[in-house]
């Protein structure tokens, strides 16, 4: 029986899936192969993750790159975009820490909003010091918002491994330790 093309039909992910059974803690940090995945708990408590877990590009590029912003920011985000490195991980998160994620974004996401309002209002407001203050607040807000709606980032990814942080203690300690170097 042959094979039929269908040039309608959704695209097929390729190979093999990844496993999970090569990741490893390093300190505060999670180690992840090329090739490997996060296992399917919540990278903050270690709980069993609500399905799907979406998968994500985490991009790295050495901290010595943040240097060429004294030069010009444009110089600094073109080298940026072409030396970075990334990883595609899938990390799980529970209901408590999926619901705590969308608070934040709700957060950041409201922060911008007032932020908008107060500068579209401003001729309307009696003093220029609430419009002030309405910004710094939603500045603020969105600064919170995306702190907390964060899973994971990347501190270093090389060829053959990425050192991820942001888990918490719990997923760390149900990881293996590092492997012993081959001698």
């Amino acid at each position: 029986m042959a094979l039929e093309f269908n040039p309608y039909a959704a695209p097929k992910e390729l190979g093999e899936p990844r496993s999970a059974d090569g990741c490893w803690r390093a300190g505060k940090y999670i180690v992840v192969p090329a090739g490997f995945d996060l296992p399917d708990r919540c990278v903050k408590c270690n709980a069993p993750a609500i399905a799907p877990t979406k998968s994500r590009t985490l991009y790295w590029h050495h901290w010595g790159f943040y240097l060429l912003i004294l030069i010009n920011i444009v110089v600094y985000a073109l080298i940026a975009f072409f030396a970075r490195k990334k990883v595609r991980v899938s990390p799980g998160l529970c209901e408590r820490h999926k619901l705590r994620r969308t608070a934040s974004l709700v957060a950041a996401w409201g922060g911008l909003a007032m932020i908008v309002v107060a500068l579209l209002t401003s001729k309307q407001l009696a003093s220029s010091d609430a419009v002030g203050w309405l910004c710094l607040v939603g500045l603020i807000s969105i600064i919170a918002g995306v702190v907390g709606a964060r899973i994971l980032y990347a501190t270093r990814i090389d060829a053959s491994h990425a050192r991820l942080g942001g888990s918490g203690r719990a997923f760390r300690e149900s990881l293996p330790a590092a492997p012993l170097p081959r001698g």
